[in-house]
């Protein structure tokens, strides 16, 4: 296993992204348990690509591509809120990314 291997627990990784949406407060109208299983449709899909593309083995995440997955991801399955689903993945990944550098599991280029 590489030196750098750092383990990525999914459940503190969703608990902090969900307490990031809480606390941003721009989607208070989406109910905690339907906000808590859109978190889980996002990491769920967000950790497939990974695996599909290679991202757990080096290769580079293509940000764009991700952000379709997602997306698509949320229309296919809350269509209710197409008009946030943009702003519901912009803000998931950024709190992923936040908590993925506050673990350091993430360099910057």
């Amino acid at each position: 296993m590489d030196e750098n291997y750092i383990e990525i627990d999914l459940l503190d990784g969703k608990t902090s992204i969900m307490e990031k949406f809480i606390n941003n407060g721009d989607f208070l109208f989406i109910p905690n348990e339907e906000l808590d299983a859109i978190i889980t449709l996002l990491i769920n899909t967000d950790d497939q690509y990974m695996n599909d593309d290679g991202v757990y083995d080096g290769a580079d995440y293509d940000e764009e591509k991700a952000f379709e997955l997602l997306k698509k991801a949320v229309l296919t399955n809350y269509s209710q809120y197409k008009a946030y689903a943009m702003r519901l993945v912009e803000d998931y990944m950024d709190y992923a990314e936040e908590y993925l550098a506050s673990i350091g599991a993430i360099e910057w280029e």
